[in-house]
């Protein structure tokens, strides 16, 4: 598969169990976006341009045929920048091909497997079923919006079944208050 905000194999090394990838300068967009080395925070045009790549990039994967793709581990992470900034997708450890019978859709063709990636960014229904589907991208492509456009650490609540919601309630809107506030 070949697409300009996907990153392109150059080799292998079975040996090693190794693939090897174009050397990318600008790292990751979780390090841009936590300004690590010293780096720059990226502009909103820069930002609004990644969110467009990776629309377009998720658009390709979700809607190939005979097969489509869903890369299930969508994070910042995994979101690579060259050198003029340009979105490149990457690390595809746990994405699965999806068949197009006929009669099915991208919204309807699903895979099971085991959740693997970084819980923060995963689709919930993924992890409670196990079905991983091109809807898991959409929300992971959206708690890295969210990121993207507060440059914040993501964080997941989760509310225990037997906990008690009224009293947790206040102090979220504390946190999540105070974190709004900050510049």
């Amino acid at each position: 598969m070949r697409h300009p905000n996907l990153i392109t194999l150059v080799g292998a090394c079975p040996e090693a169990w190794t693939l090897i990838y174009k050397y990318l300068p600008n790292g990751s967009l979780e390090d841009r976006l936590s300004c690590r080395d010293n780096s720059p925070p990226l502009s909103w045009q820069t930002r609004i341009c990644i969110a467009t790549e990776l629309c377009s990039v998720l658009i390709f994967l979700h809607s190939s045929k005979p097969h489509s793709m869903v890369h299930g581990d969508l994070k910042p992470a995994n979101i690579l920048l060259d050198e003029d900034l340009v979105t490149k997708l990457s690390d595809f450890g746990i994405c699965r091909l999806l068949d197009h019978r006929e009669g099915s859709s991208n919204n309807t063709t699903i895979c099971r497997t085991d959740p693997k990636g970084t819980f923060t960014y995963m689709d919930p229904e993924f992890v409670s079923t196990g079905k991983l589907s091109p809807k898991s991208d959409v929300y992971s492509f959206g708690m890295t919006l969210l990121r993207l456009l507060t440059a914040r650490q993501a964080f997941v609540c989760v509310w225990l079944a037997c906990g008690d919601r009224d009293a947790e309630m206040p102090a979220l809107q504390v946190n999540y208050t105070a974190a709004a506030a900050r510049p």
